[in-house]
């Protein structure tokens, strides 16, 4: 199989929602999104008021390495960051990647966003 480029980081701009990679200046928005409806970690097993922010660093670590990349995702209608989603187990070599940690508040479930 032949390897993949790169995935990023990069930013991903669609009709919709725009995927920023992950920086220290969107974690302020982020954490309050996270803390918005504690319904979004029903099935993610992070408390998001504790560990979630501990692990905002490592994220943007990983991101800069190039071992995972973590998104913020944000509405074009309005520009808020209303979620995240990651690229986790990036295998070039293999062109795989698995999709995951991904997460909306509540208003952006269930639509465009989605």
């Amino acid at each position: 199989m032949t390897p993949v480029t790169s995935l990023g980081p990069r930013t991903l701009k669609g009709r919709f929602v725009t995927l920023e990679p992950l920086e220290e200046r969107h974690h302020e928005a982020l954490l309050k999104a996270a803390a918005s409806d504690p319904d979004i970690w029903r099935y993610i097993p992070v408390d998001p008021e504790t560990k979630f922010a501990s692990r905002l660093p490592w994220m943007v670590k990983e991101n800069e390495e190039g071992r995972l990349i973590t998104f913020v995702v944000r509405r074009n209608a309005d520009d808020a960051i209303v979620g995240s989603t990651s690229y986790l187990a990036i295998q070039p070599a293999d062109a795989r990647v698995e999709i995951g940690f991904t997460w909306y508040v509540p208003e952006a479930q269930g639509g465009p966003v989605n």
